[in-house]
């Protein structure tokens, strides 16, 4: 049997987590890991075991800002809990308006999206480096969030965001614009008004996020652990 501290980490937002049940070998744990502070919370409500707020973290020398102007156009990246419905009657709602959609999966990219749509696929690191650099705005229509992959990036870049309105995300990025609700002329209206704005100047938001202060974190926690021993 494992005699050492056992941690697990949760991805899942914690809405999902609460629906499918906490696994049953929870209370066995040391210590439960989770990417943000909404997920922290909630997930205290319903376990003794200690929750740890531990954020995930990106290369901010490899990920950062260039000099590049901006295009009208929107960058939506990722799958999981993407309102790919909504996305849907967005771009047909913005037909001069390009969207680059990017790692959104097999059964998205057979959506019958209109002619302003490109659905990328194997980019390289550099090529979507570079559309992050670009883009007038990076999109995330979600149902719901825990942390987020595609959106670190957008601020060490310092790319406009909007966004569905969800806690997780507003503790990584709480200057980005939110919005309430599956509108899409809300979401349309957003999207254009942050286009007329993407030239303003922004400071690349995700020095908090660094990966070595992500690794810094973890390794403090699992040392606190041992120690405990």
């Amino acid at each position: 049997l494992h005699q050492g501290p056992l941690v697990a980490t949760f991805h899942q937002p914690a809405e999902r987590l609460l629906q499918l049940g906490l696994p049953k070998w929870m209370d066995r744990l040391s210590a439960a890991i989770t990417l943000d502070d909404h997920q922290a919370e909630q997930l205290r409500k319903h376990t003794q075991v200690p929750v740890h707020a531990l954020r995930l973290g990106i290369d901010t020398e490899w990920w950062r800002p260039a000099p590049l102007r901006r295009e009208p156009r929107i960058l939506v990246v990722g799958q999981p809990q993407r309102d790919f419905a909504l996305l849907l009657e967005v771009t047909r709602r913005m037909p001069r308006v390009d969207f680059d959609l990017v790692g959104i999966g097999r059964a998205a990219a057979r959506r019958s999206w209109p002619a302003n749509v490109t659905v990328h696929a194997r980019l390289s690191d550099e090529a979507l480096r570079e559309l992050y650099q670009r883009t007038g705005c990076v999109y995330f229509p979600l149902k719901a969030a825990s942390a987020n992959n595609a959106l670190l990036p957008a601020l060490a870049t310092a790319a406009p965001i909007v966004a569905s309105n969800l806690p997780s995300l507003r503790s990584y990025a709480p200057n980005a614009s939110y919005i309430d609700g599956q509108d899409a002329v809300t979401h349309r209206e957003r999207l254009e008004h942050m286009l007329e704005k993407r030239h303003e100047p922004r400071e690349a938001g995700a020095q908090a996020f660094d990966w070595e202060r992500g690794a810094e974190a973890h390794q403090e926690l699992y040392r606190g652990l041992i120690q405990q021993r």
